[in-house]
């Protein structure tokens, strides 16, 4: 029994980069094909995952549902019992090695004070003796607490191994792998914690302020210089962005070559004073290709701030307007979103 938690606690530790650099999300579904896969129980399991890993790509919702089905389904309730031995393994171990110190140090101190006692007493006629016992048992007891840190070391290591992996994953599943740059999930996370704050905070806080940001005419440099030259754009764009923006402010990818940055408590005046900065960088790009610079590098952007009991929507609807009064108005241009209408009581 023991060896077959040892290998689950093994499979766990394998499970989870193979999640974070391969799976679709984090689900039990996706949890349940990664164990089963660093487990080898399944060869055309391997056969199906193999590919994926080799090549480095990621596994589709869809592909990840019919690979789960096929593979996994039947064997669901022996991979929730393997997680949760996997999960104990540690803990206990911990608790097994504190429960043995702590029986090898209260033995010893009960001893002691045995011994004590009989010193004490003046018919006693074996105090060497005594001594000698007391010294072999100090001498079991220091050698029960040297293995008990040896355990807890190695206990905390697994520990600390496993909570570097679950940030790795959790890490993984908020950056967007081109650009390094939050991505959707991590956007909408603070930005709705961001509104709520707000919505519960004292009358007169500032507002949580939206800046969208679009690269002008991506298309076009898709199609004439190549999808390759287009990411590395991307990455200009999201570098620029970053480099420019400071404290909580939080830019992310928010989908294609669209960007979104959220500035959690902000005055009106200054969040369009940053936008007309961050065009204004991104302006000043020059990225080379065969020789040639290209210098076309060109965002627009729409601002708005969040309005007292508003929904987190109604501002990005707002902003994605302003955004799109920028474009067609000609681009590479800032436009401040329209106040939300007032209902009337």
């Amino acid at each position: 029994m023991e060896a077959t938690i040892e290998k689950d606690a093994e499979q766990l530790r394998l499970t989870l980069p193979l999640m974070s650099r391969h799976g679709t999300d984090f689900g039990p579904r996706s949890y349940a094909l990664w164990f089963g896969y660093a487990a080898g129980a399944s060869p055309a399991l391997r056969d199906a995952l193999d590919p994926v890993v080799a090549s480095g790509g990621r596994l589709t919702p869809e592909r990840t549902v019919e690979l789960y089905e096929r593979h996994i389904a039947q064997e669901s309730e022996r991979a929730l019992e393997q997680l949760r031995a996997a999960l104990a393994i540690i803990l206990g171990r911990l608790g097994e090695a504190t429960g043995h110190a702590g029986a090898a140090t209260a033995s010893f101190a009960e001893e002691l004070a045995t011994v004590t006692q009989r010193l004490q007493h003046p018919d006693t006629p074996a105090a060497p003796e005594l001594l000698a016992d007391l010294a072999t048992h100090a001498s079991l007891t220091t050698a029960t607490l040297s293995r008990f840190g040896s355990q807890l070391a190695e206990g905390s290591a697994a520990v600390d191994q496993l909570r570097r992996e679950l940030a790795s994953v959790r890490e993984a599943a908020l950056t967007d792998a081109l650009t390094n740059l939050a991505n959707r999930r991590a956007f909408d996370e603070r930005f709705e914690a961001a509104v709520s704050a707000f919505h519960g905070g004292p009358e007169g806080q500032l507002a949580p302020a939206l800046i969208l940001i679009d690269i002008d005419h991506f298309k076009r440099i898709n199609d004439t210089a190549g999808h390759v030259f287009g990411d590395r754009v991307l990455r200009a764009v999201a570098d620029t962005l970053k480099a420019n923006l400071k404290g909580r402010d939080l830019v992310a990818r928010y989908g294609g070559e669209e960007f979104a940055v959220l500035l959690e408590r902000t005055r009106p005046a200054d969040v369009l004073t940053l936008a007309e900065s961050l065009r204004q960088a991104v302006s000043a790009i020059r990225i080379r290709r065969s020789g040639d610079v290209v210098a076309e590098v060109r965002i627009s952007c729409g601002v708005g701030t969040l309005q007292r009991d508003e929904a987190p929507i109604a501002l990005i609807d707002r902003v994605d307007a302003a955004l799109y009064q920028a474009k067609r108005t000609g681009r590479n241009r800032v436009a401040v979103a329209a106040r939300p209408a007032t209902t009337a009581a």
